[in-house]
């Protein structure tokens, strides 16, 4: 759910310049779902949120990028270069949570502190 609710924009969008990871959206969202799974969500797992995001980001990427080279099996894509689009999109958000780390960590912090 995280790298589509997070996402600035569409999964799809072309233009990479508008594509960012959304800390805004990510608080809310993680306090929605800490509140839910506070009783029963270890502290490894609460470390490693923002690893988890970016890994299934970067799985997404991967997956997308190996369906447009075997001309969208897959995905069935509604366009010729959907999957490539979607791949980059997904790189993209990988590339900014990784630059965003810290800040997205403290983040994760500070929710778990308020739930």
């Amino acid at each position: 759910m995280a790298r589509y609710a997070f996402n600035s924009t569409n999964e799809a969008e072309q233009d990479l310049g508008i594509v960012f990871f959304r800390g805004d959206r990510f608080k809310d969202g993680l306090r929605g779902y800490l509140s839910e799974v506070k009783d029963i969500i270890t502290e490894t797992e609460l470390n490693h949120l923002v690893d988890a995001i970016k890994i299934m980001a970067l799985e997404c990427g991967i997956r997308h990028l190996t369906d447009y080279l075997q001309d969208g099996k897959n995905f069935n894509p509604d366009y010729d270069t959907e999957s490539w689009d979607i791949c980059k999109n997904q790189f993209k958000l990988v590339q900014e949570i990784e630059s965003h780390y810290d800040e997205l960590i403290g983040i994760v912090q500070e929710v778990a502190k308020e739930i």
